[in-house]
């Protein structure tokens, strides 16, 4: 299960997210002509849809499916030197959220993720947004409440975000043909 942002090029070195057993980022490493995998989230079941993207500042963000819990997680590299890694966080709970899902930032660099749920019958189309306040180092951030865009007969298959320069959202979906 495949997503359109899992390649990206950053620093002129092509760099993709993907999974299905676990989330794994690959890039080509310039230091050991070579290509490194890393292992972000070890959890059965999770890297599906797996959506990459890089702020201005460098900051990886990837959104990514949990086939086990059925929900949308999202991933960002730890900023805390004595436990490096990676930050794994569920952003919506609500089961069967999460396939189909893209990510993309805003100029100051904020995530938001566009995806699909299936509930009641009715594919929703839904996004959220991150958000922070403070100074380094005491930096908080936080995910809005799911909002939803769309309800209706959609395909699920995939959903697709770009974030105009006053911040507006703009998601493109497939609809379903009766």
């Amino acid at each position: 299960n495949l997503s359109n942002s899992m390649l990206q090029f950053f620093d002129g070195k092509p760099s993709m997210v993907f999974g299905g057993d676990h989330l794994y980022l690959r890039y080509w490493n310039y230091v050991t002509l070579d290509w490194t995998i890393e292992t972000i989230d070890p959890s059965p079941g999770v890297g599906s849809y797996a959506s990459l993207v890089r702020d201005g500042y460098g900051h990886t963000f990837i959104s990514y499916y949990d086939s086990i819990n059925q929900v949308l997680k999202f991933a960002t590299p730890s900023d805390n030197i004595l436990f490096p890694g990676w930050n794994i966080e569920t952003l919506d709970p609500t089961p069967n959220s999460g396939i189909g899902n893209d990510i993309a930032v805003l100029t100051g660099g904020q995530p938001q993720v566009s995806y699909t749920t299936y509930s009641s019958f009715a594919y929703r189309i839904k996004y959220v947004k991150r958000t922070c306040t403070g100074s380094f180092p005491h930096i908080v951030c936080s995910w809005s409440p799911p909002e939803e865009v769309a309800v209706g007969i959609y395909d699920g298959a995939g959903t697709s975000i770009a974030i105009a320069s006053d911040g507006t959202p703009h998601i493109s979906f497939v609809t379903a043909t009766l």
